[in-house]
């Protein structure tokens, strides 16, 4: 038998955990091809020069290629100046070509990051989930060992495993736990205070989980989402706006967990797009915790609407300082009325932690 035999490179569908500082972005979801102020932006260029170069190259992706260009600096530290000048001029060349070269790709040209839920502006993840379909021999712990060189410090890659080739992180996705951090006490926590909504008032965690049992279970939470739910691509965004401090103080007591009787085992599979014009979600489980001055609250479902985490925990907030009744949930969830839910909690207190698949 004759004919040329062609060495092709498989498209692998590579899963990928990771965490990440969300302050100083935009969010999860990148607005256009490449965008550097979001995480997913961040992430698809840096795997885009990876498939490009191989394991044995390195980067050339802007600002994203940061700490690898901060490393070669530190080692031409005890250089001669004339060298040192010399080794900052094409670096500097080099960043500039990578630049330019990353900013001139189009939607073709950058591979595809898909994330399991789109995180907004300010809020962080300790257990974001994505999957990218890459062109590459790379095994996945050369895969990890390249982007945590050349993502930027405040992103992380956890762990790198190849999936099965129909895993989508999104849509795979059964259930999505958050939790909320609130500083009850006076003063701030100078090194935690940019995880935690510094509220410096106490709360009635006893009156939150009754509030928060009433929430878990099965329902439509139009009234506790942004306008945007119901659209189309709406489906499990937390929002970025900031809410304001709630007035009012009330006494402080010790936190218990609120879980839901008809919340079910196991959950279900995310029915997809159809799912995204419904604002009909499951809270399997809320948690209101206190540990010493903050307030922890948890949350367990299989999907969010836009901003629900963060208007549902003001909401709760408002029943810790006596502004509600705790017993007002229902009747919240009967009128639909956003306007009369509680205030949307700061971003920088929100913080995706796991996502879970069957």
């Amino acid at each position: 038998m004759g004919g040329k035999s062609v060495a092709t490179t498989m498209r692998r569908n590579i899963k990928m955990v990771l965490q990440y500082d969300g302050g100083r972005y935009n969010g999860w979801q990148a607005q256009r091809p490449g965008d550097v102020k979001t995480i997913q932006g961040k992430l698809a260029r840096v795997l885009t020069q990876m498939v490009a170069r191989g394991p044995g190259e390195g980067a050339v992706c802007g600002e994203d290629a940061g700490a690898g260009w901060k490393d070669a600096g530190r080692k031409d530290a005890g250089k001669k100046d004339a060298g040192k000048k010399d080794a900052g001029r094409k670096d500097a060349g080099r960043k500039e070509a990578g630049k330019n070269a990353v900013g001139q790709m189009g939607a073709d040209d950058l591979v595809e990051v898909i994330g399991s839920g789109r995180t907004d502006a300010g809020v962080h993840a300790r257990g974001q989930v994505a999957n990218a379909l890459l062109d590459t021999d790379m095994s996945p712990d050369q895969i990890k060992s390249y982007l945590n060189r050349y993502l930027p410090s405040d992103i992380a890659v956890t762990e790198v495993e190849e999936a099965p080739p129909r895993f989508h992180s999104r849509f795979g996705a059964l259930r999505k736990v958050y939790a909320y951090t609130i500083q009850t006490g006076e003063k701030k926590d100078v090194f935690d205070r940019k995880y935690q909504y510094c509220l410096g008032r106490p709360l009635d965690t006893a009156a939150m989980q009754k509030a928060a049992l009433a929430l878990c279970g099965t329902h439509d939470f139009r009234n506790f989402c942004t306008k945007s739910a119901g659209k189309k691509g709406a489906a499990d965004p937390v929002g970025e706006s900031r809410g304001a401090y709630p007035q009012g103080v009330a006494p402080s007591v010790t936190s218990i967990t609120a879980s839901g009787s008809d919340a079910g085992v196991g959950g279900a599979r995310s029915a997809g797009r159809l799912r995204e014009k419904s604002t009909v979600r499951t809270l399997y489980r809320i948690s209101v915790t206190r540990k010493g001055s903050l307030v922890v609250i948890e949350y367990e479902g299989d999907g969010f609407l836009p901003h629900m985490v963060r208007i549902i925990t003001g909401t709760l907030i408002e029943v810790g300082l006596g502004r509600r009744q705790a017993d007002s949930m229902g009747e919240l969830l009967e009128t639909g009325k956003r306007s009369d839910a509680g205030f949307q909690a700061p971003a920088e207190g929100l913080c995706l932690m796991k996502v879970i698949y069957g």
